[in-house]
């Protein structure tokens, strides 16, 4: 047995009580620094009236999501719809909204979360609208953009036609492409061929778009067989003139598109993107020009 004198005891005592100090200084030290940020900046705190990115505190509703412009589209079998940029979620709208008002609010809302922003823009087609609990909604063409909580993965389209009020958000169905004859109207994507069957589309994307001299404005004289050779450019349900863009109703009761308010048409005969065969056919066709 070792036996510690009484001389040697009281040294060794006081090593671990300040041992036992030192310890306790330094705990003491890192539980401070814990309810700091890195390098002792702290975070910055939310404006009033600013979104705080978090879904549920952006719009009191579940499921809202904060977004930027959601400008990119997305080839489905509906043809091409507009998606945010992130998730490729498919992009919706009410009927029952008003140009630059949601009517989508509280219980309807959890079901078609509206798409927020993080501060006002207007760019394009696009814009931001306030919504009565005062946070920002994007719009295309004036009308408030939302998911549909059915929606579980990207390009999924299970929202479009319920109720006969939601449906897709799609971009518009004309763009300018070059032709022998300089920059004409052509179709873009797989464009609706007046039937709501999606197996009915057409692949018309870059054909060229024509006139017809004997429509007057905002009216289709153009039907039956003439309609066979000249297809019409059908316009989706839910779409939204904006522009020099229309809608026009037609006599077998769908809707076509007109710029500055003359009804659009392919040519049949036209087979490639680019073919310009019905300018000036019978003297009453002429490519439509931007």
């Amino acid at each position: 047995m070792i036996c510690i004198s009484s001389s040697t005891e009281r040294p060794l005592r006081m090593f671990q009580l300040s041992l036992l100090s030192s310890v306790l200084l330094a705990l003491t030290a890192c539980g401070a620094d814990s309810g700091s940020s890195t390098d002792g900046v702290q975070p910055a705190s939310t404006a009033p009236g600013e979104p705080s990115g978090n879904a549920s505190d952006d719009a009191g509703q579940a499921g809202s999501t904060q977004a930027d412009r959601p400008v990119a589209s997305l080839s489905t079998v509906i043809g091409e719809v507009l998606v945010s940029v992130d998730d490729d979620l498919t992009l919706y709208t009410f009927a029952n909204d008003e140009p630059g008002v949601s009517n989508c609010n509280d219980g309807c809302a959890i079901d078609w979360p509206p798409i927020l922003a993080s501060e006002s823009a207007e760019t394009g087609d696009f814009g931001t609208i306030i919504r009565s609990d005062e946070t920002l909604q994007w719009a295309f063409k004036g009308s408030p953009l939302y998911h549909y909580a059915g929606d579980g993965a990207g390009g999924e389209i299970n929202g479009e036609g319920l109720g006969g009020v939601w449906f897709v958000a799609r971009p518009d169905p004309v763009s300018t492409g070059t032709t022998s004859l300089g920059p004409v109207l052509v179709g873009t994507g797989r464009v609706n061929a007046g039937s709501d069957d999606p197996a009915q589309r057409l692949e018309l994307d870059g054909r060229t778009l024509h006139h017809f001299a004997n429509d007057t404005a905002g009216t289709s004289n153009c039907n039956a067989g003439c309609a066979t050779n000249w297809p019409p450019l059908h316009a989706d349900k839910g779409a939204v003139g904006t522009g020099d863009y229309s809608l026009v109703a037609r006599d077998d009761g769908t809707t076509q598109w007109a710029h500055r308010t003359q009804p659009l048409y392919f040519y049949a005969a036209d087979s490639a993107p680019g073919d310009t065969l019905g300018d000036g056919v019978g003297g009453t066709w002429t490519v439509a020009r931007p």
